[in-house]
C-alpha cells in the first residue's frame, strides 16, 4: 500500500512541478485541474480503504479494472506532458 501511495504522490508532485513551470496561464490551469482530478480520486479511494468514507464506485486511476478510466487517466497525463513540452520550446 505504501508503494502505491508513494507512486501516486510522485505523479501528483510532477504534475504540480509542470504546472508551476508552464509558460502560460492556460497550461497552469489545465495541470491544476488534472491534479485536482487525480487528488480527488486518490483521497476518496484511500478514504474508502481505511473506512472513513463510504464505499463508492469511484475507480483508482491505473489500478482499478475498466477501460474508460484508464483511457481518461492516460489522456490526462498526455496533456500534462504536452504542457511540459510546450514549456521547453518557449
Amino acid at each position: 500500500t505504501l508503494l502505491v501511495l508513494g507512486l501516486y504522490l510522485l505523479i501528483l508532485w510532477r504534475i504540480i512541478v509542470v504546472a508551476y513551470s508552464s509558460s502560460d496561464r492556460y497550461g497552469y490551469l489545465v495541470c491544476s485541474g488534472i491534479f485536482g482530478m487525480f487528488f480527488t480520486y486518490m483521497l476518496v479511494n484511500f478514504g474508502m480503504l481505511i473506512g472513513i468514507v463510504p464505499v463508492a464506485g469511484i475507480p483508482l486511476p491505473f489500478i482499478s479494472y475498466g477501460g474508460s478510466n484508464l483511457v481518461s487517466s492516460l489522456w490526462a497525463l498526455g496533456v500534462v506532458q504536452s504542457v511540459y513540452a510546450r514549456r521547453i520550446r518557449a
